[in-house]
């Protein structure tokens, strides 16, 4: 049985699963405020900004794929291209990414740039219901390993939770400038995702406001150290072509 299009997390990168010169678009939106801060006046965190990103990846032929995105949050721009060596239907499917990126350090006076590599893979579904992601992969900005991991369960054939973790493993052995950026806290991601023919919806809860395993494996830091506090609403719209 082959793959079903496109079997998304919220955040990790997964290997595609497109059809040869099929293309997919991406609306991100990570909410600022944390669900639980004055629900009356901020309307659950959903009034007080929000980190949004906008790409597209476009499948290739033999494997091949092109991606290209922007995020409000630093301004960031990046594009890159990648590789699958695996047919989609393997039964673990993985895929080679390499990414340029650039964007606005407020300390900064010139846009910062530099490349990143990752590596996902993903499991062909156990007993159709259960997928596993993993993203390992190396920032040449902050000289740093980078890594998260997914699970989905499928509970219908149109509905699934989900779940990712990120957790921050060079918090003492990075280098110094480097953990100045890195949070206190790990994130989670926790999620429903309802698919439609060429469509995905996925709605989060997580104490993080990136949208990638770039960043949300930096951390994050909570009210008084306690994640529980730090709670906010997101969501993804994906459209395949």
């Amino acid at each position: 049985m082959l793959w079903a299009y496109q079997d998304s997390s919220p955040n990790l990168a997964t290997p595609t699963a497109l059809e040869d010169m099929e293309g997919e678009f991406t609306l991100n939106h990570r909410f600022y405020g944390a669900v639980d801060n004055n629900v009356g006046d901020t309307f659950f965190g959903l009034n007080s900004g929000a980190n949004v990103g906008v790409s597209y990846r476009q499948n290739f032929r033999y494997g091949l794929e092109a991606n290209i995105g922007k995020l409000t949050a630093k301004n960031e721009f990046y594009a890159g291209i990648s590789y699958r060596p695996a047919p989609k239907d393997f039964i673990v499917r993985a895929q080679v990414d390499l990414q340029y990126f650039s964007f606005d350090e407020p300390s900064q006076a010139d846009r910062r740039s530099n490349m990143m590599l990752l590596i996902s893979a993903q499991n062909k579904p156990l007993y159709d219901r259960l997928t596993l992601n993993l993203n390992i992969g190396y920032d040449a900005y902050y000289q740093r390993l980078i890594n998260g991991l997914g699970l989905s369960i499928k509970l219908t054939d149109k509905a699934s939770i989900i779940g990712e973790y990120y957790p921050v493993i060079d918090r003492t052995s990075a280098n110094y400038d480097t953990r100045l950026y890195l949070g206190e806290d790990d994130v989670v991601v926790l999620g429903a995702k309802f698919d439609t023919y060429g469509h995905q919806f996925m709605f989060t809860l997580s104490n993080g406001e990136g949208m990638d395993t770039r960043h949300l494996s930096m951390g994050t830091n909570s009210p008084n150290s306690n994640p529980m506090a730090n709670v906010k609403f997101g969501f993804n719209l994906q459209r395949r072509f």
